[in-house]
């Protein structure tokens, strides 16, 4: 009767647990933005996935990654990022949702500071958006605001 008793525990607890898996952050995707004046914005998504399966339903998986954009002057030097990370639930080929979103920015030059940042969620999409501001002698002199969207579509994919 204990054999039978664990037995049924054992095999309930693989068809009824999740199971989970996991990969290594991962860079997926990389673009630039030319501007007019010869500064750029440089674009990269990263991911941290992880997977969640059950056996007594259609796959529900998760995925977690960030979309940073730095803004970059024409000679080269980092300026400012900003950066949206995301987390998403989606069935394959059926239904996406983005179930988190937040925000990150930094000032990587003296002279900018950020001076607004804020997330958002919508759908299948993470929002982040940012304003990096140049100050010279105290007094702010140009600003920039990127807004940087994160969206995974129902077979996982992430643009």
């Amino acid at each position: 009767m204990k054999r039978i008793i664990i037995t049924l525990i054992a095999l309930s607890l693989i068809v009824f647990c999740p199971v989970t898996t996991s990969n290594a952050a991962v860079i997926r995707q990389h673009s630039i933005e030319y501007l007019t004046d010869g500064s750029y914005y440089e674009t990269t998504i990263t991911t941290n996935d992880f997977h969640s399966y059950s056996l007594i339903r259609t796959a529900s998986l998760t995925r977690s990654a960030n979309k940073t954009t730095t803004y970059t002057s024409s000679s080269g030097a980092k300026l400012w990022s900003v950066t949206v990370t995301g987390n998403f639930s989606y069935i394959k080929g059926k239904s996406s949702k983005c179930t988190s979103s937040s925000v990150s920015a930094t000032a990587y030059s003296a002279s900018w500071k950020i001076t607004n940042k804020s997330s958002s969620k919508s759908g299948n999409t993470a929002i982040a958006t940012a304003t990096g501001t140049e100050y010279l002698q105290g007094k702010p002199i140009i600003s920039r605001t990127k807004k940087v969207s994160l969206t995974c579509d129902v077979n996982g994919n992430l643009s």
